[in-house]
Parts: structure tokens; sequence; C-alpha cells
């Protein structure tokens, strides 16, 4: 009977805050570049392209590492619905529920720990509910920062278990969890891994074997990296070789977007951008019984529960939120000036993300305060409709959509024409002038016309020519030049030069037969941290299934 109660409001809390989404014609969302990646990461895959880092239609048709430096968790994720039948949109939408499902679950499993299940059920009600989450899905239509805040309770519901089993199995879980975080948004993990560790850390002290616990959790978290390893360390170590560091400056800079504190409670509900001032096209609510509930949940965390260990949590969980909510006011530009990577977060209110997971945590200790269960209950019941009702005008779009392929579409020359100018990120380096695609991949530079190429193969990282040369000439391959673009002629690896103008690929031929094949290969890095990853998941396996007793 219970867990039909807590299935029933899961359904309910979820089927009103995505209600926009079973609209055959909507996703209008103010990012709409979500179909086009994941239409990308399907061509690669297609292509035998594995794990993708390389698509080939961005970058005004010449090409981008898109996936060595975006996140690919969440599209990983959507190619599986996609595979299964749905289109591109619908698997977008299908990711969308299903992460918002998991939120639930995660939030709930976590505060049940802490205070059974009417709070657990609170809590995941809250999570769902509070305006951020929102913010994220209609208005940013930032997944991979909602994926990624969607996974951060299930890893501090495994820490909190770890404590209590002997089992290996849950570092491997927690292993697993670090992998989708890590995976899925960069900012992110560099702003909720020292938030989680310093969590695992106070949990550490209500433990009896703290040794034992404290090599789990470091084994956990070590092998998280390890398993992440083949998007982490190129994302890192190549991103000198993109045009990515161009987000850090001019409105990226964070000096312009930070909030001032009656933002957390007032303004009009926008879907706008962010600007210097209060006057942001978006808002930034933290919701008024959000905090309400907080405060209330808090106290009772605090001053109902008895244990010390329980207090120290408490008090963690109000100084994270705080100190969330402390860096995204002016007051703390100072810290920005002095942390030379917070640059790279561009937007103060980023740290919003956290209080969207802490306040609702804190929110479920608010039951404590009532000790007959069926009161408790009832209380419950009340406050989700009241939550409903106060928050459930942010989980709308601002319009649907009448057509929507004029903004969600698969067709690669629209995307090369149209989204390019909205995907330049990841652009290599060296690419100085834009212009539109060509209409030929390959060219010969002033070869005689009978010299005729013949394509066997162009794939998304692959292109296999054929041709016979009258006098020494230059054949151009209009892919953007980028560490790991290989070319061969015979199987022989050939030198080959990058024009500076275009930054295409450009390779000196003499004259007779050739057969050229235009490879992306893995660079050392790559090819390390390919093999770093392996040993990671073949870790997280044998953690799962062999990791029965201490």
């Amino acid at each position: 009977m219970r867990r039909m109660f807590v299935f029933l409001i899961c359904v309910i809390v979820t089927l009103f805050s995505l209600r926009f989404l079973f609209n055959t014609t909507f996703f209008p969302i103010h990012d709409y570049t979500h179909v086009t990646r994941l239409v990308e990461m399907d061509r690669a895959l297609r292509d035998g392209h594995f794990p993708v880092r390389w698509v080939r239609d961005l970058g005004y048709g010449y090409g981008e590492p898109l996936f060595s430096f975006y996140g690919p968790a969440p599209f990983y994720l959507a190619e599986v619905f996609h595979l299964l039948g749905l289109s591109f949109l619908v698997s977008i939408k299908a990711l969308l529920v299903v992460m918002t499902l998991a939120g639930f679950a995660g939030m709930y499993l976590l505060a049940s720990k802490l205070f059974g299940r009417t709070g657990g059920i609170l809590a995941a009600s809250a999570f769902l509910l509070i305006p951020y989450r929102a913010l994220d899905l209609f208005v940013r239509g930032a997944f991979n920062e909602l994926f990624a805040i969607t996974v951060v309770p299930w890893i501090m519901y495994g820490m909190l278990n770890m404590k209590e089993k002997k089992s290996w199995r849950w570092v491997g879980a927690i292993t697993g969890l670090f992998f989708l975080l890590f995976t899925s948004h960069n900012l992110m993990t560099m702003m909720f891994l020292p938030f989680l560790y310093i969590f695992g850390v106070v949990v550490l002290f209500g433990v009896k074997d703290k040794r034992t616990y404290a090599l789990k959790l470091h084994s956990a978290l070590l092998l998280g990296v390890v398993a992440a390893a083949f998007y982490l360390f190129p994302s890192y170590l190549e991103k000198g070789f993109t045009q990515v560091d161009k987000l850090i400056g001019g409105y990226g800079l964070y000096a312009y977007h930070f909030l001032y504190i009656r933002q957390f409670f007032t303004g009009v509900w926008g879907y706008g951008g962010s600007i210097s001032g209060i006057e942001d096209g978006l808002s930034f609510h933290l919701g008024l019984a959000h905090v309400v509930l907080a405060a209330v949940g808090i106290a009772g965390w605090f001053f109902l529960k008895k244990k010390r260990s329980e207090k120290m949590l408490a008090v963690f969980i109000a100084a994270a939120a705080a100190l969330a909510l402390f860096l995204t006011i002016y007051k703390s530009q100072f810290i920005w000036d002095r942390i030379p990577f917070f640059v790279y977060f561009q937007f103060p209110w980023r740290f919003l993300s956290v209080t969207t997971v802490f306040l609702p945590l804190m929110a479920g200790g608010a039951v404590l305060w009532i000790h007959k269960k069926s009161h408790r209950i009832l209380a419950v019941c009340v406050v989700i409709i009241a939550l409903l009702i106060l928050n459930l005008k942010y989980f709308a779009p601002s319009k649907l959509l009448d057509n929507p392929n004029a903004l969600y579409y698969s067709d690669p020359q629209r995307i090369q024409d149209s989204m390019s100018d909205t995907l330049p990120d990841y652009i290599p380096i060296g690419m100085k002038v834009i212009q539109p695609p060509f209409q030929q991949p390959f060219e010969l530079l002033g070869a005689s016309t009978k010299d005729q190429i013949q394509v066997f193969v162009d794939r998304t990282q692959e292109k296999l020519l054929s041709f016979t040369l009258q006098k020494p000439t230059t054949l151009i391959v209009r892919t953007a030049w980028f560490p790991g673009w290989t070319v061969y002629d015979f199987d022989q690896k050939i030198t080959y030069t990058v024009d500076t103008t275009t930054d295409f690929i450009s390779v000196p031929l003499q004259e007779g037969q050739h057969f050229i094949s235009v490879v992306f290969e893995n660079t050392p890095v790559r090819a390390v941290s390919n093999l770093i990853s392996i040993l990671g998941l073949l870790g997280i396996a044998g953690a799962l299934f062999y990791g029965r007793h201490d």
C-alpha cells in the first residue's frame, strides 16, 4: 500500500511537471540544439565511430570534435530510445521523462534514509517542482546540466548505504554513478564534486569502521575517474585545439551575471537571457514554499535527530546550500576573482544547481515535527498540492510550435547551414574563415580534367578515395583539422600540411596512382584514456558481481 502511494505521488508530480512534453507538437525550449546533437551522434555511431568524438555536419560542414568536450552520456541514453524506433525528437522527450522519474526516485531514496518514507515523498516532490528545474527544462534547455543534477542524489544515497552495507557492490554502484556525472557535464562535475566529497567525509564520522569506509569512498571516486578517463582526459588536455576559450570572454564573463538576493524571491518568470543587473530576461526564484520548507526541515533535522553524526549532516547541508547561494551574488566576486577555473562557470547563478538538490533534501526534514503517521501523510499531501499550485506555472513553455520541424530537424544540409552558428563552441582553433559548406568534400588543385576522384567511403571518421594523377597535385580534404586526422596512401602514412586560412587538410602528391585514406585516429592521449576507461569499467563490473563481502 505504501509503495502504491509513493508510486502514485511520483506519477502525479511527473505528469503535471512534464504535461507539455506529451503534446505531439511540443518542444519549444530556449536551446533547441539537443536534437541536432543526437542526430550527429546517431550518424557517427552508424558510421562505426565509437566512442563518438567527431561529428561531421557541425562546424559549417567541416566537422568538429563535439563529444570530446560536450558530455556524451545523456545522448548515448537518448540514442537507445532512437534505436528502439522513436524519432529523434521523441527520443529527447523520452530522455526527459526518464530523468524526471530517476530524479524523483533518487531524492526519495536519499531522503527516506534520513526522514522515513513520508519525508522521502516530500523531498522528492519538492525536488521535481523546484523552479530551477523548470528553468533548465523550459527556459534554458540545459538537459546535460539537468542530467547531472539528477545523478547527485543517487550518489549521496549510495554513500549513506555504503556505511551500512558490508558488500563492496555499493562501491561499484557509486562508481557507475560518478561515471555518469563525469560524462554528463564538465561544469556540474567541478561544481558538485567538492560538495559530494565533503558529504562523504561527514558521513564517515558516523561509521564505526572508518578506515574501510574511507577506502570504499576513495576507491569509488578514483574508479569513477578511471572509468570516465576516455572523456575526462582528452576534454581537458585537448581543449586548447578548439575555440572553447572564447566562451569565457565577452557575454560569458562571470562578472556580468551575478545576482542580487532579492532575485531569489522576486521577479517575473521570463524566457529571455541573463544580463548584468536585476533586469534579467529569466528569473532565479528559489520558490518561497521551498525556502520555508527547507528552514522548517533543517531545524527539525538538527534539533529532533539525536545522533551527533546526523546533526553534522544537517549542518553540512545547510552550510553547503548557503555557500552555493552566496557564490551566486555580487558579494562573492572576490572569490571568483581569486579562483582561476571559476571563469569557466560563466554564470555564477549556475550554483543554484547545488541548492536544487540541497533545499528539497532539507525540506524532507519538515515531517520530523509531526509525530503521528496519519497526520504526516495528510500534511505531505497538502504540501504537495500547495507546491503544485505555486510552482506549476513555471513548468510550461513560452509558446507551442505549430511546426516543430522548423527548429528540430535531422537534414545534414540544414544542420550545416543553420545550426553551425548556434553551436560554434568546439570548432577547431585554426578555422579562421567561416564560409558556406563546399559542395565537394575533396578537390585536386589544378589537376587535369582526366584526374577524376572516386570516393569509396565518406564516413564521419574515415574517407577512402582513389585517383590517378597526370602531374604533381595537391589534394584538399575539406575537413577541419584536429589532432588525430591521419592520411595514408596505399597504407603508408604520408605527411600533409594544414592550410592556415581554412584549416583544411592539404596533401601534396606526385603523379601516378593513389589510394588515399583519411582517418580520424586516436592520439596518444585518447588511446591511453580509452585503455584506462576499459580497466575502470572492468573494475565496476568486478565490484558489482564479485563484491558481495569485505
